[in-house]
């Protein structure tokens, strides 16, 4: 794909917008032609959460991924090349201790976006 870009900037396409449209519009068609013009078709091991019944699950779950990714970004201990069929179990219940992680890791966000609003505000006010 690189690649192609370059090709295309031989002819100088990207510095109008008729260029960017025709520059999107081939890797559009390009990326069309990849996957033969069909959609992609996913199992339910690809993605256990998407698929659980309960909506508490999928809650729980999908608040639950930022805090592996953080984990995963500061102690890239555990990585994988693959993240399907189950590596990060379900989080199914409030009980679940990882909810706990959950918790301190929004807390912290919400924590940090008070404090830079309110510096923000103050920025303002002088």
């Amino acid at each position: 794909m690189p690649a192609l870009v370059g090709y295309l900037n031989l002819f100088r396409l990207d510095e109008s917008k008729g260029g960017k449209k025709a520059m999107g519009t081939l890797i559009l068609i390009l990326r069309m032609w990849v996957m033969d013009f069909q959609q992609p078709k996913f199992k339910i091991e690809d993605n256990p959460a998407a698929e659980a019944t309960s909506r508490l699950t999928r809650i729980l779950t999908f608040l639950h991924l930022p805090v592996v990714n953080l984990w995963l970004l500061l102690c890239p201990v555990n990585l994988s090349y693959d993240w399907t069929l189950g590596s990060v179990p379900l989080v199914t219940d409030i009980g679940d201790p990882r909810n706990v992680w959950t918790g301190l890791f929004y807390s912290g966000l919400l924590a940090l976006i008070w404090r830079s609003a309110r510096s923000l505000i103050s920025q303002v006010r002088l």
